[in-house]
């Protein structure tokens, strides 16, 4: 009876030779990782659609409500500011109501917690960063409306700095 001999495969795996970044390289990749979830970025052109409606969903009133003020020169009263937020609830709550769990729960389902908290990341370390991606990700919505509102009653005042003054 012969004895086998072992083979070995070169499959092209390379010793790291590089830094070791530690947690907060680590947290750094998991926000933007979730920042990248949730609008969908890396995966099908079907997870693309609905950030993007619900993102001008909430773009939209803004954009009319600059649009009717600059046409009409203040003739009639519209929303500003405040009443922006009442507008647009709605849709946010919507948006974050989706975001949320796909944050988490797309990694329970595929199993991969498992994985991320091999190391350096605790499970603080991981709910915090996926926490930071949802806050980012909802202010961007939030306020990107504001700004474009802003800039386009600016715009359409007679006088934008006492625009500016009176309403900063």
């Amino acid at each position: 009876m012969t004895q086998r001999t072992g083979e070995l495969f070169d499959l092209g795996y390379q010793h790291y030779d590089g830094p070791r970044e530690g947690r907060m390289r680590a947290r750094k990749a998991v926000f933007f990782d979730g920042f990248r979830t949730t609008l969908g970025l890396g995966r099908g052109a079907g997870a693309k659609v609905l950030p993007m409606l619900l993102f001008g969903a909430a773009m939209a009133p803004a954009i009319i409500i600059a649009l009717i003020v600059s046409l009409t020169n203040d003739l009639i009263d519209l929303p500003g500011h405040p009443e922006y937020y009442q507008v647009v609830s709605i849709v946010l709550l919507i948006f974050t109501a989706i975001i949320a769990p796909e944050l988490l729960c797309a990694d329970r389902r595929n199993g991969v917690i498992s994985l991320y908290l091999v190391r350096p990341l605790s499970i603080t370390d991981y709910v915090a960063a996926r926490w930071l991606a949802f806050f980012a990700i909802t202010l961007l919505l939030v306020y990107s409306g504001q700004i474009v509102l802003l800039a386009g009653l600016i715009l359409s005042a007679s006088d934008p700095v006492d625009y500016i003054r009176d309403n900063w």
